[in-house]
């Protein structure tokens, strides 16, 4: 993870491919359980209501897939972290749907969300993204230098389009990644990122998830939401300690 070191982020593959699959066949199950097919065209004309009732149902039914998530990126993790973890104990599943302007995300860093400072996420498109329907990604460098002038006097998306910003030279690129399904994007929670509604494409279904070290300060801040778990070297996986 040479680049990794250097942006605080980076595209993986995933290490064990048959996990990956054994996730995605998961999801379709569970969605259809909560009343939709599970593919991307199932939720072209889905409601903000019945999306926020499907979404509310998926992230509490899906803690059985938490530990294959991890495990289809076992190495990069295991870089990153070593033997003992703490993770999340559901995935976030997120649906960026183009006729609902809600379900893109702001650009923000997961440290203000209440995430640790020196924790990691994991985003994993479940189909391939088409378009500008995945997300973006800034360096850290970048970050910091764009947080070393926001006051939290406004949300930072407002910082960001205000001409003052402009006129510190500082560049808002937004760096979209067409991921395919079998990749992964890993990246420090102080890395700003976000998504776009892309009008012209399908909506994208994808996971994510934090984690961090257990031998490094906690800095969660719902901690209760998360698991500790440890690294089972003859299996190549990662096991629950709870």
């Amino acid at each position: 993870m040479k680049y990794f070191s250097k942006n605080k982020f980076e595209i993986i593959n995933a290490d064990n491919q048959s996990n990956l699959i054994r996730v995605k066949k998961d999801f379709i199950k569970l969605s259809k359980k909560n009343g939709f097919g599970g593919y991307p065209k199932d939720f072209m004309k889905v409601s903000v209501k019945d999306l926020n009732l499907f979404m509310k149902k998926m992230n509490s039914d899906m803690n059985d897939i938490t530990l294959k998530v991890l495990n289809s990126f076992y190495k990069s993790i295991n870089k990153l972290c070593g033997k003992y973890i703490a993770f999340q104990r559901n995935p976030y599943l997120r649906i960026n749907c183009p006729h609902i302007d809600s379900t893109a995300t702001i650009p923000h860093n997961d440290f203000d969300f209440g995430h640790s400072p020196i924790g990691f996420n994991i985003w994993i498109p479940l189909y391939d993204v088409e378009g500008k329907n995945g997300i973006y990604m800034l360096s850290e460098i970048d970050s910091l230098k764009i947080y070393k002038n926001f006051k939290y006097n406004q949300r930072l998306d407002e910082f960001l389009e205000n001409k003052n910003f402009s006129k510190k030279k500082i560049k808002f690129k937004k760096n979209f990644f067409k991921l395919k399904f079998f990749d992964g994007l890993v990246f420090s929670n102080k890395n700003i990122h976000g998504a776009i509604s892309d009008k012209n494409n399908k909506p994208r279904i994808s996971l994510n998830m934090h984690f961090q070290s257990s031998n490094a300060p906690f800095g969660e801040k719902g901690a209760e939401f998360f698991n500790f778990g440890f690294f089972d070297k003859k299996n190549k996986i990662y096991k629950s300690l709870t």
